[in-house]
């Protein structure tokens, strides 16, 4: 999308290492380019993205750097500064001690006015959550406009005593049921311009296109590749000639998969989420979709999307290309891991995304239902 980082500093703390803070799950994300990352303590956030790591792991297109409290004070300069502890299990601790819920920082910045050419200073502690999950936490400081965000142990590890709970002022209160779906760290994935592994074992059909420069991907076993292929191509192929069960005992309808089956006579009406897509003009676009489950449902599930490839004139099932992996970033929020698998119909009226886990459908989506993005 091309998302401007933001860039974020950790300064020298205690001594205290991530890992006995329980921080062993960590990772960066444009959107979620997750790589592992013991001290030195560093951070970075692309609006929709968190980030630890040794600078030189950096993926291109973040900057993610260790300073000194001098060399800080010296490209921080004269900004205003606001000092917040992440809070156990979300949210923010200002300075008077007020925990501020996750879902309500975006009222808090716009009630209090605050300065977004300013920095921003997340303490951490010993209650602190780990941080793989703070991606609720600092989306909202990039959405509001700040461009520096820094982490830092905090000297004795102990939060400040929480003297109040924050309460938005009527008419900011941000939008609820908004669900930020988060990946975890894959320390499989390979950037574009890192080497592939030896492909030639597979049909051409399977081997993925060149990494685009932004997006980070798993490659998973030949056979595994195979399998999910073969599996896909039985149950949606002309006929369809079911090899076995084809679906997980969820499946998530990402939103370009729901807009092609919102109106398929659901027998659970439940399991809808949202989510919001930050553009490259600053605004976000608002999508759904539908985790599905229940015999009925998901039946329904494999049937829709049956008749949709038939509708369109079928076609092969193969791995992603440069242009769908590219396509289909901005909505992803993971690493992209094999079993990974697209179709595109004849009519090119839709292009599947198939995800696969431990032998089974668990995801799909329909980059043709994608809205556009600026």
């Amino acid at each position: 999308m091309g998302l401007e980082p933001i860039p974020a500093f950790a300064l020298p703390g205690d001594g205290t290492n991530a890992k006995t803070l329980g921080h062993e799950d960590v990772g960066m994300t444009p959107f979620s380019a997750f790589f592992p990352a013991p001290r030195p303590l560093a951070l970075a956030s692309a609006l929709l993205a968190v980030a630890l790591a040794r600078g030189a792991d950096a993926p291109a297109g973040a900057e993610v750097k260790s300073v000194t409290p001098e060399e800080f004070a010296a490209e921080s300069g004269p900004a205003k500064r606001y000092v917040f502890e992440l809070a156990w299990p979300d949210g923010l601790i200002d300075a008077v001690g007020m925990h501020i819920a996750a879902s309500d920082e975006t009222a808090y910045l716009q009630e209090r006015k605050l300065d977004p050419a300013g920095v921003v200073l997340l303490y951490l502690t010993d209650e602190s959550p780990p941080l793989s999950t703070v991606a609720p936490e600092v989306n909202p400081l990039g959405r509001f406009g700040f461009k520096k965000v820094v982490f830092q142990h905090k000297d004795g590890g102990k939060p400040l005593a929480v003297t109040a709970e924050y309460h938005a002022a009527a008419g900011l209160k941000p939008p609820r049921h908004v669900v930020l779906i988060r990946g975890r760290p894959n320390p499989l994935a390979i950037a574009s311009g890192d080497p592939r592994p030896d492909l030639s074992g597979r049909p051409p059909l399977l081997r993925p296109g060149d990494l685009p420069p932004q997006v980070r991907y798993a490659f998973g076993p030949d056979e595994a590749m195979a399998a999910a292929a073969q599996l896909a191509t039985a149950h949606f192929g002309s006929p369809p000639a079911p090899a076995g069960p084809l679906l997980g005992e969820q499946v998530s309808l990402l939103p370009g998969a729901w807009a092609a089956l919102r109106d398929s006579g659901w027998a659970d009406p439940g399991g809808i989420f949202t989510n919001q897509i930050p553009t490259d003009d600053g605004k976000t676009i608002r999508v759904t979709g539908k985790l599905v489950s229940g015999a009925a449902d998901l039946a329904r599930v494999e049937e829709k999307l049956r008749e949709l490839v038939a509708r369109g004139g079928g076609g092969p099932v193969h791995a992603a290309t440069t242009a769908e992996m590219a396509r289909w970033w901005p909505f992803e929020d993971f690493d992209y891991a094999e079993p990974l698998l697209f179709l595109e119909t004849a009519d090119h009226a839709h292009d599947l995304v198939l995800v696969f886990e431990n032998g089974r459908l668990v995801a799909v989506d329909d980059l043709r239902g994608l809205p556009k993005l600026p």
